[in-house]
């Protein structure tokens, strides 16, 4: 395995639960609309999101078009009619007081930091929502710098996000260089269109949509420790 001095973390699912988060800000947005907070309805909800995620990262549409559209979507299937930006504002208001970290993230990157490792955030999320949650979580003083896509004006996997990336960290090596998280077309496509190495955090028995290879593919934070810090 080569040596990787600078590490690029995705933040959503990768160190920060976002799905727990998720959860817990989905039940209060149910509960305004007296919708049955099931599994079925919560999967409505998180297909149309999702798909809406992957449009955006394929550029078939602007940021905007899925916070306006993903809850009108979803509350019109039980008869609610809104205004999309609403109900968004609602959401990411119970969102951003979530600030969970998946379990062992928080010792990686202190042990990681510690060993002198270079640790970066890279995130496709929202500018004050994913400020709030690093603060908040107390992962925030791991990452030397914190790259939000809504703050660069580029977003993964374009190399636009990463030439801004690379132009601003101090002794920059690509040969040093690996990006980290969840998303195939979003981290490891990026990393792959930006000439770094990868790693797939596959936790999931998640469908393999696009026909790339990672560096490494990794199933768990324990994984990933042993991976990085040779157990």
């Amino acid at each position: 395995m080569a040596m990787y001095n600078i590490l690029l973390f995705d933040l959503d699912d990768t160190v920060l639960d976002f799905r727990k988060s998720e959860l817990k800000a989905l039940e209060k947005v149910f509960q305004s609309f007296h919708i049955p907070f099931t599994s079925e309805n919560i999967a409505a909800y998180k297909n149309i999101n999702h798909n809406l995620w992957v449009d955006f990262e394929g550029g078939k549409i602007e940021r905007h078009t899925i916070f306006e559209t993903r809850f009108p979507k979803f509350l019109k299937m039980h008869g609610h009619h809104v205004t999309g930006l609403e109900v968004d504002m609602m959401y990411r208001a119970f969102l951003a007081e979530g600030h969970d970290v998946k379990e062992g993230a928080r010792e990686l990157l202190s042990d990681l930091k510690a060993s002198g490792h270079r640790l970066f955030a890279v995130t496709n999320g929202l500018l004050e929502m994913q400020c709030r949650r690093l603060k908040d979580s107390g992962l925030d003083v791991y990452f030397e710098q914190v790259f939000i896509s809504e703050q660069t004006g580029y977003k993964k996997p374009d190399i636009e996000f990463f030439d801004y990336v690379f132009e601003r960290i101090p002794n920059f090596d690509k040969s040093q260089t690996v990006i980290i998280g969840d998303m195939l077309h979003a981290d490891i496509l990026g990393g792959i269109n930006a000439g770094i190495d990868t790693i797939w955090i596959k936790e999931r028995d998640v469908l393999k949509y696009l026909d790339l290879e990672p560096t490494y593919t990794v199933h768990s934070i324990k994984e990933l420790r042993q991976l990085l810090l040779k157990g």
